[in-house]
C-alpha cells in the first residue's frame, strides 16, 4: 500500500475529510504505527544486507555503516586479497570486554578474533595497524528509511503484508483524538494481531520446513508392514 493509500483508508475508516483529518496528523499516526510495529524484530528480513568496507592502512578501526542496525549485525569477514572470497569471520562482542582483554595498545599480529562497536566505529582485536588497506564484508540488517517524506507514492520501508496493521493503529489514534475509546481499542486490538499474524509468517524459519534431497523410494531391508514412516533414500543402491 502506498501512503495515499493509507492515508485514505484512515479517512474512510473514520468517514473523516482532509480537512477534519489532514495529512500531516495521519502520517503522524503512521510513523508512530511504523515505529512500534519494526521494533518488534531486530532482524525483519526485508532488511538484510550486506556492507563492503575497507580498513585503511594504518588505521586499528573501520569506520561504521551509517545505516547499520548494531544490534542485529550478524558477522564481519575478513575478505581475501585479490579476491571475493572470505578468510575467516568475527563475531561482535562487547567493547569493554575487548579491551579489558586484549588491551589498548597496538600490537603486531597477523590475524583479528574479535570486533567491537563504539563511537561509530568498528574495532578490531587485538589492535594492530595493518601496512595496507584490508578489505571486509560486513552482514546483518539495516535501519529502516525515513519512507513518509518520499511523498503520497511512497511504499512503507517493510514487509507488505505489515502495511494493513499501520492503518489500524493510525485508526485507533484517530478514534483516540474524536475520544471514542470503544472504537480505539477495537482498531487497536486489530493492529495486535495484525502484526503477530504477519510477524509469524515473515519469521518462520526455513530450515523447519520438510526438505526432500534429490529423488527417493522405498527401502528394501524392511517389509511393508515394518517401514517406517519417513522415507530413506536409496539413491545409488
Amino acid at each position: 500500500m502506498r501512503l495515499s493509500d493509507l492515508r485514505n483508508y484512515v479517512r474512510t475508516q473514520t468517514q473523516t475529510i482532509e480537512s477534519e483529518l489532514p495529512d500531516g496528523t495521519i502520517d503522524t499516526y503512521l510513523q508512530e504505527a511504523f515505529n512500534r510495529t519494526v521494533a518488534y524484530e531486530n532482524q525483519w528480513p526485508s532488511y538484510e544486507k550486506t556492507w563492503e568496507l575497507t580498513q585503511i592502512a594504518g588505521s586499528p578501526t573501520i569506520d561504521q555503516p551509517g545505516d547499520i542496525n548494531v544490534p542485529a549485525i550478524t558477522g564481519l569477514y575478513k575478505v581475501r586479497p585479490g579476491t571475493n572470497r572470505t578468510d575467516y569471520r568475527l563475531d561482535l562482542a562487547a567493547h569493554n570486554v575487548c579491551t579489558e582483554l586484549y588491551g589498548s595498545a597496538s600490537v603486531a599480529s597477523t590475524r583479528y578474533f574479535r570486533f567491537s562497536v563504539w563511537a561509530d566505529k568498528l574495532f578490531l582485536w587485538p589492535q594492530t595497524e595493518p601496512e595496507a588497506n584490508v578489505q571486509w564484508r560486513m552482514t546483518g540488517f539495516r535501519r529502516p528509511i525515513d519512507w513518509i517524506a518520499a511523498g503520497p507514492t511512497s511504499v512503507p520501508d517493510c514487509d507488505e503484508r505489515l502495511h494493513q496493521a499501520f492503518a489500524h493503529y493510525a485508526v485507533a489514534l484517530a478514534y483516540a483524538q474524536q475520544e471514542d475509546v470503544e472504537l480505539e481499542n477495537d482498531y487497536m486490538g486489530r493492529w495486535v494481531r495484525d502484526v503477530e499474524m504477519a510477524r509469524g509468517a515473515i519469521m518462520e524459519p526455513s530450515q523447519d520446513r520438510p526438505l526432500i534431497m534429490g529423488p527417493h523410494r522405498w527401502s528394501r531391508i524392511q517389509p511393508h508392514s515394518q517401514r517406517p514412516f519417513a522415507y530413506v533414500n536409496t539413491t545409488g543402491l
